[in-house]
C-alpha cells in the first residue's frame, strides 16, 4: 500500500477510535502489521510530510482470550503478564519472544493479581540474570582473545 493509504487509514481509526471500529480483530491486525512493517508516525510524516497521532496504543495483543496487560523485554526475551476476566484463573504470565515468533511458553496461571504480579516480577528477574550471565561469559571470552 502507498503510504498515503496508510495515512488515510490512520486518520479514520483516530476519528473513529476503537468504539467506533466494527471489526476490533482487523484493526488488530492492522495495527500488528504496521508495528511489523515499520510503517509508524514517524515513517507517514517523513514520506508524506504530514502529522497523524499514533494508533499502536489502541493495539490490544491477545493470546489465548488473555489480554497482554504488562511485558518486560530482555535481549530478544520476553515475560507478559496478561488477564482474562472469564478464565476460571484469570491472571497469567508466559515466557516469550519479543516478535513473539515462538509463540508463548510455560504458562503460569493466578485467581489473584497479587500472585500473578509477583510471579511476573520474578520471572523478568530470572530473565535478567540469564541474560547477563550469558553476556559476562561472552565478555569473558573477548577479553581472553585480546591477551
Amino acid at each position: 500500500m502507498d503510504m498515503r493509504i496508510h495515512y488515510g487509514m490512520w486518520c479514520i481509526i483516530n476519528e473513529k477510535g476503537v468504539d467506533g471500529i466494527e471489526c476490533k480483530d482487523g484493526l488488530n491486525k492492522y495495527i500488528l502489521f504496521c508495528k511489523n512493517s515499520g510503517i509508524s508516525v514517524q515513517t507517514i510524516r517523513s514520506t508524506i510530510g504530514h502529522d497523524v497521532k499514533d494508533i499502536y496504543p489502541l493495539y490490544q495483543e491477545l493470546n489465548n482470550n488473555y489480554r497482554i496487560i504488562c511485558e518486560s523485554e530482555c535481549g530478544d526475551q520476553a515475560i507478559v503478564l496478561a488477564y482474562n476476566k472469564k478464565a476460571p484463573q484469570p491472571y497469567a504470565t508466559w515466557e516469550t519472544t519479543k516478535s513473539r515468533k515462538c509463540g508463548y511458553d510455560m504458562g503460569h496461571y493466578f485467581s489473584d493479581y497479587l500472585s500473578a504480579y509477583k510471579d511476573f516480577t520474578s520471572r523478568s528477574h530470572q530473565m535478567l540474570d540469564r541474560y547477563l550471565a550469558v553476556n559476562k561469559m561472552r565478555f569473558k571470552g573477548n577479553k581472553e582473545h585480546e591477551r
